[in-house]
């Protein structure tokens, strides 16, 4: 099992740049595995997730950028739900994502570590606020009225709220558009993580 990201003192007083660089080489150091068959422990984490699929609008990223980062009490929880939320997706399949998960000592430490990944570190586009839903809980009868989130218009399918979106698809993809260009890899920078990162860690002999 993996061992926990901890850092040397209480949430409150960590060292920011420290952490970051330590959260930095964990993520670095890790290979993604398949988000269909990814077994982590039942215990508080952070996790970043790759796309791998066919859809064009994500072809800057595919494999070479986190599409959506998380923080969860419970990573195998937050896995299984992701997994049934996309069966019904019609345009993405849980055989699209490959993961990358660190376990960490608290959930507390998990929230921070989640917004360095969104706010600092890689700028998600489905963290983004106009593209909001994905990690979202569907809540049952009583909602289904309340305006459909956004990411439930980008790529329908999952059962969710019926209600007139802000916006339209189309609107939505320029939005993806417009974050991708501003945020995604140049053109020949190594798969994420490296796999040079990867191998340096693996144990020679």
């Amino acid at each position: 099992m993996r061992g926990s990201l901890r850092p040397s003192t209480s949430p409150s007083m960590i060292d920011e740049l420290q952490f970051s660089v330590e959260l930095l080489e964990t993520v670095f150091f890790t290979a993604p595995e398949p988000l269909a068959t990814a077994d982590p422990p039942r215990r508080p984490g952070l996790y970043l997730l790759l796309y791998d699929g066919d859809l064009e609008i994500y072809s800057t990223i595919k494999r070479r950028w986190p599409i959506y980062a998380g923080n969860a009490a419970d990573l195998a929880e937050r896995f299984g739900r992701h997994r049934s939320n996309l069966v019904d997706v019609t345009d993405l399949s849980v055989d699209d994502f490959t993961v990358v998960f660190t376990p960490l000592a608290s959930h507390g430490l998990a929230h921070y570590a989640e917004w360095l990944a969104t706010d600092t570190l890689f700028k998600p586009v489905w963290n983004q606020p106009s593209l909001a839903g994905f990690g979202s809980r569907f809540q049952g009868n009583s909602r289904t009225t309340q305006q459909r989130c956004p990411w439930s218009v980008l790529h329908p399918g999952r059962r969710c709220s019926t209600g007139t979106p802000k916006r339209s698809r189309t609107e939505l993809l320029t939005i993806v558009d417009g974050h991708l260009a501003a945020t995604a890899p140049a053109e020949g920078v190594e798969p994420f993580p490296p796999q040079h990162a990867i191998d340096a860690r693996i144990p020679s002999g």
